[in-house]
């Protein structure tokens, strides 16, 4: 053959062979009319009516035609809405799948060449072999008369319907049913045309002269690089399945306005069938409906992924994730923080000390949130308010044990000192420390050894552990590791695990405040009782391990040595250290302005993607852009300020707030303005005060923290009290953009170098620093009680400001001198602003009980609102009562305390004038019997109410009658229930804690059935006014009943503790012979005063073998407090004589 052409076709979806291509030649040249058809390899002929062909290669059948001759088939051409121009017509391509015709080929021009449909479809299940439609008349390969004639060589096939009929269904789309309305037969399909379905209609594509040229398909053809690529939906990825075209490339067809019904989606190569006028629509159209398929998809998982993420992380989900022993396990940890997030301990923490208490907690809180852990905040508010119940840093040890009863499930303990900060959250303490805890701890003191402790022991009794430098080696053995700093142990961050050895250590390590009551004498000697149990005692270092001090425990420059540069101990940012802990901080250095650069350092050392993406690139590529450098501007900024701010700016401040920074020393500069004059109505905002100081402004932010060092170390850094020297710049631009500038004492002025020293000096040389005018001013929050009290108050009232005052719940309570009525509304209202706990502010104005035996008082009310009604707590106990209505004395703790450490656990106590029960709850809740009684039935019913709150019921009775008849009646009560048999109580007792994850449950534990003695062991007479007068009544309590008592049984008869009121001398002593002489002329017997005044140092609780008994026929006198400048309370303590108490009436 001449002029031979090659065309790759690709496969359609349908089939497996994705990578068969059919192939199709076509030999141009000059042959006759009669000659037949040739599909592949083998002739195709008609046969009864029916095509029969053989498969060529690979199975499938791939039809090669040899055409007419090109001179005898006129050119066809299909015109446009707008022109007319020849477009070649793929037939060649097309031709490849299917073979039909609807009009008879001629020779002449008029002939007609039929479509063919490309379309192709997979053979039958059952395997059938296929047919070619019988849309021609072929005549026989055979039939040598064929050949040479000039008639037309194909013909209708009689019988078939006429493709001309308008009733005949034009769809070409593929059907699963055979002689569906849709059904488009092809080479492989098992079908006979009978209904003229596979013709098109009349004046559609081929029913014209314009055919197309041979040539015009092989230029068409020659455009595709490459040739056809095949397409298979057969292992494409999830998101491209059935998205991919199988072309851009392929040629589109352009018909005219009367073909617009028709639609031969196979006949037209790529997409959708267009009509011409649409084209450029209908393209955009189908491109937006396939991409918005594919959108939709793709967004609605990623939409998924970042919804399921965001819930993940905003849900408890996280926490409990992380929690789980497989997929994190932060159940086994517990972080122990002691805080004082309660309030009430004012006096000793300003707004300073509350911002870093805030901070590290909110610090702690998210590190344990992001990880799963346990935190316990122990609230020491109420500890701390008592300096006889707070244990300094002993209570450390008191907390854990608590804690190891509180979270069964932890292991491992992690103790936090407040002033501590948590520099890197991302790291979790199993990847930081436990998962490899033997690589990252270290058993061998000689490793660092700042104390020289002989390690280890050498003494050949003890076991192979105690003399081994390193325990067993194993990293299971190791429950208490704790970091070392410059000179030994340092507790303010140590790891302690649930162990039988950690009990024993605990108990141990307990006993200097719970046996010696050193806590008070050796404060904050933890650390040094730890360090000698280690260097003595053989047991403990076998299970003590030590970490690398910037591992857990870094140290600020300032702390250990004024170097600050100790690679051991000191912060390293570049080494991105975990923890850093602000020790010692409180002396001689800014708690608050560390705990402040360390936050925000660990800030910008975390900042997430977002946040570096803004700082790191735009940022750059904005100064870039615009040719401005960050310091350059700054300083541009700096001397533009300068110029701006002259000294005559201030004298558009008012008068009353200015003051000169010339004229006022820097001792006596900071003070808040003077206001005589403005004591009829408290105006907050005179208080408002400007102070012209100087500040250095930093370039750049990175700088903050070094300067700050070096400025504080040549002592030019402003010094006060609640100030932060680290602030905003003045210049709102600057400081929208993060700029800060720092704080300088007034000796430094911003236009005289010579008041500056090396360092500023060499700073500003640099261009990383200028000195510049600043306005400190300082409002009515900053100043305290006191600056506000002394700025308004006259100077002659200045001695004896009221300062001291009670506090029961949210009420003060004021007992104002005459001196400084004309005041007391504004004291009141400054003190409420002052203490954000109080909510009313009321002041006594006469004596307790001068108007009601019920030990009340008469009270106006100065600020706040008319409520009384309060709530408490003391010794572990709640007590809700009217403040109105009853008596109660906050300033008496101590000696509640005192009382109730000498009553033992099942001994009966009898007070007769209990008020709301401040000495029977705890006592009843020590686990002894109380019989109560008071006159007063509103303390009555507060005391009932506080016995069921606080569920001691079985330890309390309680009764409303005179005192003198009830010390007879309990005496009696008591014998009548034994000799009853009614002196048992059943306690419940308590059960041991059960984990959901333990199946069998112990049974539960029954109550404990106790007991009531009967006889009495104290006597609590609580009425200072006339608690003496009450002594007559003990004559003849057990006459009658001497066998219960000694020398008949080890019983011994009842204490009696009367308070009362007396005078007041430096020691006490003739008080003390006159409160015994009261008392044996109240009894009726000679009792002798023991000697001296008992005034207990430190903890009230003393334990009976440090008082020691009180001898028969002697008067202890205890000094209590004071009431008044020339008067005392005392409390009185002896044992009933037997005269007295076994005396006939």
């Amino acid at each position: 053959m001449e002029n031979e052409m090659t065309i790759d076709i690709p496969s359609t979806a349908g089939h497996r062979q994705d990578s068969a291509k059919y192939q199709m030649r076509a030999a141009v040249s000059t042959v006759s009319t009669e000659q037949p058809l040739l599909l592949g390899k083998e002739c195709i002929g008609l046969v009864d009516g029916r095509y029969h062909d053989t498969p060529s290669v690979d199975g499938i059948r791939t039809p090669a035609l040899t055409p007419p001759p090109p001179s005898t088939l006129a050119p066809r051409t299909r015109p446009t809405a707008t022109n007319h121009q020849t477009v070649p017509d793929p037939l060649v391509l097309l031709s490849a799948f299917t073979l039909a015709s609807s009009t008879p080929v001629s020779t002449s021009s008029s002939s007609q060449v039929s479509s063919f449909s490309h379309r192709r479809r997979r053979s039958s299940a059952a395997g059938g072999t296929p047919h070619i439609p019988q849309t021609l008349n072929v005549q026989d390969a055979n039939d040598p008369s064929a050949r040479g004639r000039g008639g037309s060589s194909l013909s209708p096939i009689p019988g078939t319907p006429n493709p001309s009929n308008p009733s005949m269904s034009l769809s070409r789309s593929p059907s699963p049913n055979e002689d569906g309305g849709w059904s488009s037969p092809g080479l492989t399909t098992n079908y006979v045309e009978t209904s003229g379905r596979a013709s098109p209609a009349n004046g559609l594509r081929g029913a014209n002269s314009n055919s197309v040229t041979w040539d015009g398909a092989r230029k068409k053809s020659s455009k595709v690089n490459g040739g056809y690529p095949s397409f298979s939906t057969q292992n494409n990825g999830f998101f491209s399945r059935h998205m991919r075209n199988i072309s851009s490339s392929l040629p589109k067809f352009v018909i005219t306005p009367d073909d617009s019904k028709y639609a031969e989606k196979e006949k037209l190569g790529r997409g959708r069938w267009m009509p011409s006028r649409n084209t450029k629509i209908g393209r955009f159209a189908n491109f937006s409906i396939n991409t918005f398929q594919k959108f939709r998809l793709r967004f609605l998982i990623v939409f998924g992924l970042i919804f399921a993420t965001i819930l993940f992380y905003t849900t408890p989900l996280h926490y409990y994730w992380r929690r789980a022993p497989l997929l994190g396990g932060g159940k086994k940890f517990v972080i122990i923080l002691a805080a004082n997030q309660g309030g009430g301990v004012m006096e000793w923490k300003g707004p300073r000390e509350w911002a870093i208490e805030r901070d590290s907690i909110r610090n702690k809180r998210r590190y344990a949130a992001r990880w799963g852990y346990d935190l316990e905040i122990v609230d020491m508010s109420t500890k701390k308010r008592y300096a006889h119940e707070w244990r300094e840093s002993w209570e450390k040890v008191d907390t854990i044990r608590n804690c190891l009863t509180k979270y069964p499930d932890a292991e491992w303990f992690w103790w936090l000192d407040l002033n501590t900060f948590i520099m890197e959250p991302s790291y979790s303490l199993q990847s930081h420390i436990f998962n490899n805890l033997a690589a990252n701890t270290y058993r061998d003191i000689n490793h660092y050894n700042p104390l020289n402790i002989s390690h280890p022991f050498t003494d050949k009794y003890l076991d192979e552990k105690s003399l081994s430098p390193v325990g067993d080696g194993k990293a299971s053995s190791i429950n208490l590791i704790v970091p070392q700093d410059c000179s030994g142990f340092n507790l303010g961050s140590f790891f302690v695990k649930r162990s039988p050895w950690t009990d024993r250590l605990l108990d141990i390590w307990w006993d200097p405040v719970a046996y010696e009551q050193k806590h008070m004498e050796w404060e904050h000697k933890e650390q040094d009782a730890l360090e000698f149990m280690y260097a003595a005692q053989p047991w403990i270092r076998p299970h003590t391990a030590f970490i690398e001090q910037r591992k857990a425990n870094s140290f600020p420059p300032d702390a250990c040595n004024s170097n600050g540069n100790d690679p051991l101990i000191h912060y390293d940012r570049k080494g991105r250290d975990f923890l850093v802990n602000m020790a010692g901080c409180e002396w001689g250095r800014d708690c608050w302005g560390e705990m402040y650069n360390y936050r925000e350092l660990s800030n910008l050392l975390n900042r997430n993607p977002w946040e570096l993406f803004k700082e790191e690139i735009v940022a750059v590529i904005w100064f870039k852009l615009t040719g401005q450098k960050r310091v350059s501007l700054a300083q541009r900024k700096a001397q533009n300020y300068l110029d701006m701010r002259c000294p005559s700016a201030a004298q558009h401040l008012p008068l009353i707030n200015k003051m000169s920074a010339e004229s006022a020393s820097a001792n006596d500069m900071f003070r808040p303005p003077i206001l005589r004059s403005a004591t009829a109505v408290l105006d907050r905002s005179l208080f408002s005060q400007t102070f012209p100081i100087a500040a250095a402004r930093i370039a750049d932010h990175k700088l903050i923290s070094p300067y700050r060092g070096k400025l504080e170390k040549s002592k030019e850094l402003l010094k006060l009290d609640r100030v932060s020297v680290v602030r905003n710049d003045p210049d709102q631009e600057l400081a929208a953009k993060g700029g800060k500038c720092l704080l300088l004492k007034p000796e430094v002025k911003p236009g005289d170098p010579t008041t500056w020293s090396a360092i500023l000096k060499q700073a500003v040389e640099a261009k990383e620093m200028s000195v510049m005018p600043y306005e400190l001013t300082l409002d009515y929050d900053y100043w305290n009680y006191l600056d506000i009290m002394k700025s308004i108050l006259p100077e002659d009232s200045q001695e004896e400001i009221p300062v001291g005052f009670s506090i029961v719940g949210h009420v003060a309570h004021l007992n104002i001198k005459e001196a400084y009525l004309p005041f007391k509304t504004l004291i009141a209202e400054v003190l409420m602003d002052k203490n954000p706990t109080i909510k009313t502010v009321i002041n006594k104005i006469d004596d307790v009980g001068d108007k009601s035996e019920f030990r009340t008082f008469s009270y106006e009310l100065l600020a706040g609102i008319d409520d009384l009604n309060v709530e408490i707590r003391e010794e572990d106990c709640t007590f809700r009562f009217d403040y109105s209505q009853v008596y109660w004395n906050s300033r008496l703790n101590t000696e509640h305390r005192r009382l109730v450490a000498l009553f033992d656990p099942g001994s009966v106590v009898c007070d007769v004038m209990a008020g709301v029960g401040p000495f029977a709850l705890p006592a009843a809740k020590k686990g002894g019997f109380v019989w109560a009684n008071d006159l007063n039935p509103a303390s009555i019913a507060a005391l009932r109410d506080a016995t069921k709150l606080n569920k001691v019921e079985p330890f309390i009775r309680s009764f409303n009658t005179d005192g003198h008849a009830f010390i007879h009646q309990c005496a009696q009560d008591l014998l009548s229930l034994s000799k009853s048999g009614e002196n048992k109580v059943s306690i419940p007792s308590k059960q041991p804690r059960v984990s959901r994850s333990q199946k069998v449950r112990p049974d539960p534990i029954p109550p404990t059935e106790v007991t009531i003695p009967q006889t009495i062991s104290h006597f609590v007479m609580n009425l200072p006014a006339t608690a003496l007068t009450f002594l007559p009544a003990f004559r003849g309590l057990y006459a009658g009943h001497e066998a219960l008592f000694a020398p008949h049984t080890e019983t011994k008869l009842p204490m009696v503790h009367v308070h009362c009121f007396s005078t007041k001398s430096d020691d006490n002593v003739r008080e003390g012979v006159e409160i015994a002489g009261i008392v044996s002329e109240m009894l009726g017997t000679q009792m002798a005063f023991e000697g001296a005044v008992e005034k207990v140092e430190g903890d009230p609780r003393k334990r009976k073998e440090a008082v020691g008994e009180v001898e028969e026929g002697k008067v202890r006198v205890h000094d209590v407090r004071d009431v008044a400048p020339l008067k005392r309370m005392f409390c009185a303590s002896f044992r009933i004589p037997a005269e007295v108490a076994f005396a006939k009436v």
